[in-house]
């Protein structure tokens, strides 16, 4: 017998029934949520289109399935039941999709097939998993464009196809190749394709889409194999861009994984254009192993411009004999504006050298290499980070190297900037700004600068510089400027504002400024460093000075300068920290009227290695604390 049980009156139990039906969550029975139809979440549904696809994702309140339908803009609207069965409101066929939901309510269909250069509305319903039907459609406007895109799939097309998104070509050369008019761009979709491809029409190349889903791509995740798309070509340039652009907007590389497998000369990118600009971004691009010579990227014509961004880049790893087996991150022979940023580049391993950025041409006045973090590489014999070397009669090179973190570390020669020039009126003049620079003698000799003959004022302005020594034998110099009596090729230097911190080993020297011993290298201006550990802060061979009175004595003008340990953080940033002493937080010059430093975007104040505004008294050295 049961004793005290109470029954709950029918009414009651009717209310708690109906309640957790039109509850979230299933009710009693599940899957059906409540007794509404579904509602879009915030921002849903929103349409993306794609060449001749339109690709609607959605977000529901509860499972359920979508639907979609897309009828010529100003056709009229569909009720909700024709748009569940793919219908117009003429009850007529229409360009339709659906698809369900995720376990998060999520949903992603696509239509296909659409016409180019037509204006649609697209509605849309959903309905739960219980046959609820939203009581309106909503309706987004898309418009597609003009036919501009070939698709390249490895996994699922052919070289039979017409190049459209939903037939795909197999090889990018044959859609590289196509006579399609109006086609300005090659989309790739995840593959390996074992082919050298040249892109002589102007088109741009796109890789990185997923290899089922082109609404779904990935640049940034190059190695992921979801998205991985390389081209490993067997010819000396992997991938080859010349002629024209397609396009006033120029042309784009983007979202490869790059290599030649040349074996003799390989070479991942090669720029050979006559027009035009071309945007180099978010690629693997890496040399090989070519015997005679492997470069990251080639550049070679005198029209080439060149935005390099944002990308992995790597000489390679050349292994000829004496005089070859040279790698090279960037490799620019010839060419017009370059603007190289934002990329992590390594020189290599080249048997007879390496270099991060090699650059032979004056470049244009307004070219750039900033915000990089290059790696002389490491061959044993000789590695440059960055290697100018102006061979053009009557010219000046005067690009602008700021905000870099730079570095050298090999077994032979090592050298963080080299400049250069062939004869007295070929100039080797860099601005150099804002760089971060950690050098080590390894091996032979160690320069975190070396100005050679340049026939001119290279401006080493509030750059950090560590000149570390750790090998038994050779010298290591934070800046050596070298020219001849004998010789009209003068190498004067303009240095102020930086920051030398030497680090030898035992019974080793390390110079932070060390000049011939001749008029025709005497710097211009040694005013405001700061100089710590180095053995002697100034060179000039018959000169050994170890003290600021010493060098204002012999150089005469050169104000400002201090000894002191300049607190800074842990490589690689070398900031100036909390501890920093005034003396170098406050003991920079104001260079705001140096045209040249770099500026921030709206160009009213001049700015550090991180884009903080320089505020006077200037720091010194790549940052700015006040």
């Amino acid at each position: 017998m049961v004793k005290n049980k109470k029954l709950l009156p029918a009414a009651l139990l009717t209310s708690i029934f109906l309640a957790a039906c039109s509850s979230g969550g299933g009710g009693f029975f599940g899957g059906g949520g409540n007794a509404e139809p579904p509602k879009w979440q915030a921002g849903s549904p929103n349409a993306n289109v794609l060449d001749s696809n339109v690709y609607v994702k959605s977000e529901l309140n509860k499972q359920g399935t979508v639907y979609c339908v897309a009828v010529p803009q100003g056709d009229p609207e569909p009720s909700p039941g024709q748009v569940k069965n793919g219908e117009d409101a003429n009850d007529d066929p229409a360009f339709s999709g659906f698809a369900p939901t995720d376990n998060d309510n999520f949903s992603s269909l696509k239509i296909i097939g659409l016409t180019y250069s037509t204006h649609y509305d697209v509605y849309c319903v959903a309905e739960d998993t219980t046959s609820r039907l939203q009581a309106a459609a909503t309706k987004i406007e898309i418009s597609t464009n003009e036919r501009n895109t070939l698709f390249v799939s490895d996994s699922s097309g052919d070289d039979a196809n017409d190049g459209s998104i939903e037939h795909p070509k197999k090889t990018i050369g044959a859609a590289a190749a196509a006579p399609t008019p109006g086609i300005i761009r090659i989309s790739v979709s995840a593959g390996t394709y074992n082919e050298s491809v040249t892109i002589g029409n102007g088109r741009s190349l796109y890789g990185g889409f997923s290899a089922t889903d082109w609404s779904d791509s990935n640049v940034v995740n190059r190695n992921n194999s979801k998205y991985k798309t390389s081209i490993e070509g067997n010819d000396s340039c992997a991938v080859t861009f010349t002629g024209s652009p397609a396009s006033s907007s120029g042309w784009r590389l983007q979202g490869f994984v790059i290599e030649s497998k040349h074996s003799d000369i390989s070479r991942g990118v090669c720029v050979n254009i006559d027009a035009g600009k071309l945007l180099i971004d978010n690629n693997t691009i890496k040399g090989g192993s070519g015997s005679t010579q492997s470069a990251g990227i080639y550049i070679d014509n005198i029209a080439s411009n060149t935005n390099i961004f944002d990308n992995d880049i790597n000489g390679g790893t050349s292994s000829g004999g004496h005089g070859v087996g040279n790698s090279t991150g960037i490799f620019i022979k010839e060419a017009g504006t370059q603007a190289i940023y934002d990329n992590s580049i390594n020189g290599g391993s080249g048997n007879a050298s390496s270099r991060g950025i090699l650059i032979q041409y004056p470049l244009n006045s307004d070219s750039k290499i900033y915000r990089n973090n290059i790696s002389s590489g490491s061959s044993s014999n000789i590695s440059y980070g960055i290697d100018l070397r102006n061979t053009q009669h009557g010219s000046s090179l005067e690009v602008v190297i700021h905000g870099n973190y730079i570095t050298s570390n090999t077994n032979g020669f090592s050298y963080g900037i080299n400049a250069s020039s062939s004869d007295p009126l070929a100039k080797a003049q860099p601005r150099i700004f804002n760089n971060v620079m950690e050098i080590t003698q390894a091996g032979i000799d160690a320069y975190a600068m070396s100005f050679d003959f340049v026939s001119g004022t290279p401006l080493v302005y509030n750059n950090t510089i560590i000149v570390r020594s750790v090998s038994t034998s050779g010298d290591a110099y934070g800046i050596f400027a070298n020219s001849h009596h004998n010789v009209d090729r003068p190498t004067n230097a303009d240095i102020k504002n930086n920051i030398f911190v030497c680090q030898p080993e035992s019974g080793r020297t390390i110079s932070a400024i060390r000049e011939c011993d001749s008029p025709k290298c005497a710097s211009v201006n040694i005013q405001n460093n700061s100089f710590f550990g180095c053995t002697y802060i100034f060179n000039s061979g018959s000169n050994l000075l170890e003290t600021i009175n010493e060098l204002n004595t012999f150089r005469p003008g050169s104000t400002g300068n201090i000894i002191v340990d300049p607190l800074l953080s842990a490589s690689p940033e070398y900031d100036l920290t909390a501890a920093s002493p005034t003396a170098v937080t406050q003991g920079g010059q104001d260079l705001s009227g140096v045209l040249s430093f770099p500026e921030n975007i709206s160009g009213d104040s001049k700015i550090d290695k991180r884009g903080t505004a320089r505020t006077a008294p200037w720091s010194m050295g790549a940052y700015e604390r006040d």
